[in-house]
């Protein structure tokens, strides 16, 4: 048996997880694990604009960020709104599929401007 023959059957025993695939895509900086985990991580600042109201509550009209990479699963998309000044009072994920995720901002009151948005990306790669 060669070097490389023991080393993989170790490798194999132990399920030891490792990143085959790291990078830039648009926005996005991602990893692919060989065990088909996916994670990527994005920042970017949108412009967002009132879209309508649901009772008392104003949200934005829904913007769409398209993934570095198709993924067969998603377990979680997490936003996060940076300090921007715009009166948000949470965040709508209206659908997330495997190449994009529509959201929205949800409001105290009508507004417009720029918001700083950074998301958190994990599912499976294959």
């Amino acid at each position: 048996m060669n070097l490389y023959n023991i080393f993989h059957n170790i490798v194999k025993r132990f399920s030891v997880d490792y990143v085959v695939e790291q990078g830039t895509s648009g926005i996005w900086y991602y990893k692919k694990w060989n065990s088909g985990y996916y994670e990527a991580y994005a920042l970017e600042a949108i412009y967002v604009d009132y879209g309508g109201t649901i009772g008392n509550q104003y949200y934005s009209r829904s913007w769409t960020v398209n993934w570095a990479h198709t993924l067969t699963q998603i377990y979680a998309c997490v936003i996060t709104i940076g300090n921007s000044g715009a009166p948000a009072s949470g965040k709508y994920e209206s659908g997330l599929n495997a190449t994009s995720g529509n959201f929205s901002l949800l409001m105290n009151q009508a507004w417009a401007g720029y918001i700083s948005v950074s998301y958190s990306l994990h599912g499976r790669w294959k």
